[in-house]
């Protein structure tokens, strides 16, 4: 069964930190990244100069990448953890801010620069899963084309890699700050694949993390229901003031879902694809 924590659960601490050198380590990372791509400019329609910051940060850690038609950017990988693929959206709202931290709150453009900022973070510290960075999920339209949409087109077509877990990471209105990481078991009304989310759940239980499983609201991650035997989940945290370059997110929040990012990368073999149609 998979726990769906109510807000008004107590909180509970969670016992499985990393080591405190090395979790201050990886927020340093992770704070630098959120400074850094929260105060680029990457309206829908122009993340050119995000997408060619992020390929030129791959390739220096010797990375594979590649522009797809739909001008999404993929980071490839041979390695055993090739099978999970991380998606985050290159395109923010509003004007570049740069995130600061202060009372154990970030401030500044997270959506986002969250879910980037927690990939690259994973990047230099030698993980290898495959990356989709996406363009134009903040204006989707039936006027144009959201980058998922299009790489969701090239793995039913078989063009694209496809992978046994999309692990889309995002921000989200739901939940509460300090409660911990989200994961939505649905998107715009189109539910995931019921499998891999008790996977995950098995594996939070299992490490004493916490994570709140709930419905969710649109992103990337209604585009991967469309293709056949893939898993599906997202990794979120709250945020207030939602699409304003004022968003509000608990660094505590932030932190933990980075380590449920590294605890579900660490254990890819778990997710082996084929996923029937039962639904979460």
């Amino acid at each position: 069964m998979i726990r769906k924590k109510t807000p008004e659960e107590p909180r509970r601490a969670v016992e499985a930190r990393l080591p405190e050198q090395e979790q201050l380590e990886q927020w340093e990372k992770i704070k630098k990244h959120l400074k850094e791509l929260s105060a680029m400019e990457s309206l829908s329609g122009y993340e050119y100069e995000l997408r060619q910051y992020l390929q030129e940060f791959a390739e220096k850690l010797g990375i594979k990448t590649s522009i797809d038609l739909g001008n999404n950017l993929w980071l490839h990988s041979k390695a055993p953890e090739k099978n999970i693929m991380l998606c985050a959206h290159m395109d923010k709202v509003g004007i570049a801010n740069e995130v600061t931290v202060k009372n154990g709150k970030a401030i500044g453009r997270l959506d986002d620069a969250f879910g980037m900022s927690l990939i690259l973070g994973l990047l230099e510290s030698g993980q290898r899963p495959t990356v989709l960075f996406t363009v134009e999920e903040e204006r989707h339209i039936s006027l144009y084309k959201a980058g998922a949409e299009s790489a969701t087109g090239d793995m039913i077509d078989g063009i694209a890699p496809r992978p046994d877990l999309a692990l889309i990471l995002d921000v989200s209105m739901l939940g509460r700050g300090g409660d911990g990481p989200l994961i939505y078991t649905s998107s715009a009304g189109r539910k995931f694949p019921l499998e891999p989310l008790e996977q995950i759940n098995e594996l939070l239980d299992k490490n004493k993390m916490r994570a709140l499983f709930t419905p969710g609201k649109s992103n990337d991650s209604s585009w991967f229901t469309d293709v056949k035997g893939v898993g599906v989940a997202t990794l979120q945290v709250h945020v207030d003031a939602m699409h304003t370059e004022n968003e509000v997110a608990d660094v505590n929040d932030i932190m933990e879902a980075a380590n449920v990012l590294k605890m579900i990368v660490d254990n890819h073999s778990q997710f082996t694809g084929g996923y029937k149609q039962r639904w979460a």
